[in-house]
């Protein structure tokens, strides 16, 4: 380890890092190489041996895959002038790195490129990568490629069994055993499986059957369902019909009484504005549109206190001098015994009613007006004002 720490900071020094080394192309290596020492490629190659004896794979992968392009950016860029076969002993070991690491199917590209390369070799580097190439098949389940890298491998002197040969020939037999047992693994497996299939298509079978008888009773039950909506629909229609026609006849006699009322409303003011109506003649009137509209039975409900006798209409709105009148001098006016309830009778066009209010304390907050309309619509409007004791208007108000 002195010795690997003490070449590393020969190469810190010299600007080596692997990073640039991996971009290294081969016109560049040998100016490259006058700054760092020419062994480079051979010393990562001894230096991934050292990370694979300590079971460094991922280390030991990286370090002889540099190792190997290195030492062939050197074999070819010098034409033979060192010694070659480097490149080929670093690619074989980052193979085997790849199998320690699980990546069998990468370690099998380095082995198969390394025997395809036509490159020089000895029969004992031939043996070893052809060892490795059938292992590397094993361990991926490719028991018949292993079995003819084997034979290969046996078979590699004619009528001679090495100890190479005679390891070959048990890996051989090992190959076809475990290949056998594949294959019983497999029919055994292939066997279950077509028994669960079949056991898993009857119940399919059933749960069809079952889905579909169970859609046919639906079928059944939402024709039922359908056939009791359309009567009920053509039912409704009838009373639909039935319901139009009552409603029209509701209409046409709510008409007629509605028009029965306006004619008699405008007797009442036609009365009224001939100078007033007896009261006799009014309970009358009342009495008979109760009897119309409300049932025969029924009977005026009396005020909650005695009304007072009419007053005689002395002159249409104001006094003769022109000045304010009293309530009870105007014609169709009504006044209770008590002040509660007074009617200044109807309203018509430019009349004025005027009423003084007295507050014994501050706090003057509302009035309170009851208008009746009786059921007609007025084309003119109301105005309310309120002043104060110099007459200026506090609010004004137009209904």
């Amino acid at each position: 380890m002195i010795h690997v720490e003490a070449f590393d900071r020969v190469l810190e020094e010299a600007g080596f890092t692997e990073r640039a080394a991996w971009a290294l192309s081969p016109d560049e290596f040998l100016g490259w190489v006058s700054r760092v020492p020419a062994c480079v490629g051979p010393y990562h190659a001894y230096k991934g041996t050292l990370a694979l004896l300590r079971q460094q794979f991922e280390d030991a992968q990286r370090l002889f895959a540099l190792a190997g392009r290195l030492c062939r950016h050197q074999e070819t860029a010098t034409n033979g002038l060192f010694s070659v076969g480097w490149s080929l002993k670093a690619r074989f070991h980052e193979g085997l790195a790849l199998l320690h690491l699980g990546r069998q199917a990468r370690a099998l590209e380095i082995f198969d490129a390394l025997l395809a390369s036509g490159e020089p070799m000895t029969e004992e580097e031939r043996n070893d990568l052809l060892w490795n190439k059938a292992v590397a098949h094993l361990q991926s389940g490719e028991n018949l490629t292993s079995l003819r890298t084997l034979a290969e491998l046996a078979l590699a002197r004619a009528n001679v069994l090495s100890p190479v040969g005679q390891r070959a020939a048990v890996h051989m037999l090992l190959a076809a055993g475990q290949m056998w047992e594949r294959m019983e693994s497999q029919v055994a497996g292939s066997t279950a499986a077509l028994r669960s299939l079949a056991g898993e298509v009857r119940t399919g079978v059933h749960l069809v059957d079952d889905a579909l008888e169970h859609n046919r009773g639906e079928r059944a039950a939402l024709t039922v369902r359908t056939q009791a909506l359309e009567r009920t629909l053509l039912e409704l229609q009838a009373d639909r019909a039935a319901l139009k026609a009552a409603l029209d006849r509701l209409t046409a006699s709510t008409a007629a009484n509605l028009d029965a009322l306006n004619r008699l409303a405008g007797a009442v003011e036609w009365f009224v504005g001939r100078g007033g109506l007896p009261r006799r003649v009014l309970r009358r009137s009342l009495t008979l549109i109760r009897g119309r509209f409300g049932g025969r039975g029924r009977t005026l409900a009396e005020p909650a206190e005695k009304a007072a006798p009419p007053v005689v209409p002395v002159s249409p709105v104001a006094s003769a001098d022109g000045g304010p009148r009293e309530l009870a001098s105007i014609p169709g006016a009504f006044v209770s015994p008590w002040g509660v309830d007074a009617v200044p009778g109807e309203m018509v066009q430019g009349r004025r009613l005027e009423q003084r209010v007295r507050c014994s304390e501050n706090g003057f907050a509302k009035v309170w007006l009851k208008i009746g309309t009786y059921g007609r619509q007025n084309r003119s409007h109301l105005d309310l004002v309120i002043l104060d004791e110099g007459g200026a208007p506090l609010r004004h108000v137009t209904v």
